[in-house]
C-alpha cells in the first residue's frame, strides 16, 4: 500500500506574548471504483484507520507539542519563553481518477469535502487545548524549584490534553463519526438517482 505524505507549517496568533504554531501533515492511502460498489470496497480494503473491529475512512492524529524556559530567582524558577505547537496528520483516501469512473469522482470529492469538514472539527477542539495550554503556561505562579515547575508544568499539559482527547470522544459520539454530519455515500448520491435500481448499480 502506497501513502503519500504532505505538510505546510502554520502559525496562528493567539491574544498572548507568544503564539501557538500548527504543522499540518496529509498522509493519503489510494482508493478507486468504478461504481460505488467497487469504491467502497476499495477503500475499506486500502483504509490504515482501524479502531477495535472495524475500519474508518479518515483519523486525525493530534499531537500537542511545547517547551519552555526557566528562570532562577532567589525566591524560586520562573517560566518564560512558553512555546507550544499543535501537529496534526490527516489519514485520508485519495481516488486515482485514471481508475475511476467520472460519476464516481464527483461522488468522492464531494464526500472528502464533507469528511475534511469532520476531521478539522477534531483538529479544532485540540487547537482550543493548545491554545489554553499556552495561555495557562504564561499564568504559572512562581515554584519553589524548577523541578517543581516542571512537574506542575507537565500536570497542566496532562488536565488540557485529556480534556481535548475526551470532547474528541463525545464529538464523534454525537454525530456517529460524521454520519450525522453528511459524511455518507448514500447521502450524497439519493439525490443523484430516481429509483432503488438506479442507486444499487450507480
Amino acid at each position: 500500500m502506497k501513502f503519500l505524505t504532505l505538510f505546510v507549517l502554520i502559525f496562528l496568533s493567539t491574544n498572548s506574548i507568544s503564539e501557538v504554531s500548527e504543522k499540518v501533515e496529509f498522509e493519503y492511502y489510494y482508493v478507486e471504483g468504478r461504481t460505488m460498489k467497487g469504491l467502497t470496497l476499495s477503500m475499506k480494503e486500502s483504509s490504515p484507520v482501524i479502531r477495535g473491529d472495524s475500519k474508518h475512512a479518515a483519523s486525525s492524529k493530534l499531537k500537542i507539542q511545547y517547551r519552555y524556559s526557566t528562570q532562577k530567582q532567589t525566591t524560586g524558577c520562573s517560566l518564560i519563553n512558553p512555546e507550544v505547537r499543535l501537529k496534526t496528520t490527516y489519514v485520508v483516501p485519495k481516488i486515482v481518477k485514471e481508475r475511476s469512473s467520472d460519476k464516481i469522482v464527483t461522488v468522492f470529492e464531494e464526500y472528502l469535502s464533507r469528511l475534511m469538514k469532520h476531521e478539522q472539527g477534531h483538529r479544532n477542539i485540540a487547537f482550543e487545548a493548545a491554545q489554553r495550554l499556552e495561555e495557562s503556561l504564561g499564568l504559572l505562579p512562581l515554584a519553589i524549584d524548577c523541578a517543581t515547575l516542571k512537574r506542575n508544568t507537565r500536570k497542566l499539559y496532562t488536565q488540557i490534553n485529556e480534556d481535548q482527547k475526551r470532547k474528541n470522544h463525545v464529538y464523534d459520539k454525537e454525530n456517529q463519526h460524521g454520519v450525522l454530519q453528511g459524511v455518507s455515500f448514500m447521502d450524497i448520491v439519493k439525490p443523484l438517482v430516481n429509483s432503488r435500481k438506479a442507486l444499487v448499480e450507480f
